[in-house]
């Protein structure tokens, strides 16, 4: 299945949802879109798994993602990287963090967030 318009359109609406949702601790959320086996690589270089991504979720945080720097690049039929721009206080002042996120279809179709990097600007 080659990506098409709706993959691009769900793709961006996936990664404006994610500061969002995870501001909210949106465990559910997070539950069903990472991949059973995933890596989160966080801006102080710490690498945890999926557990220790849900488990770490805390309400709060006000997290932007900024829309005009979302970017997908397709990466073969099933799988896109989409790179965005995330703002976000941190100790009172606003910071910008670089996001890389890999997305793979899933078992069912839909997409499912398999690893993300990210690293202040």
């Amino acid at each position: 299945m080659d990506m098409d318009a709706r993959d691009l359109d769900e793709l961006r609406r996936i990664n404006l949802e994610i500061g969002d949702i995870e501001n909210t601790a949106g465990r559910e959320y997070f539950n069903s879109l990472l991949a059973p086996a995933f890596a989160f690589r966080r801006a102080s270089g710490v690498v945890v798994d999926r557990l220790g991504y849900l488990n770490a979720l805390e309400a709060g945080g006000a997290r932007q993602t900024k829309p005009e720097s979302i970017q997908i690049t397709p990466a073969g039929k099933n799988g896109a990287l989409v790179t965005c721009t995330v703002s976000m206080p941190v100790k009172g002042q606003p910071k910008n963090f670089h996001n890389a996120r890999l997305f793979v279809r899933g078992d069912r179709g839909g997409w499912q967030l398999l690893a993300w990097a990210n690293e202040e600007l």
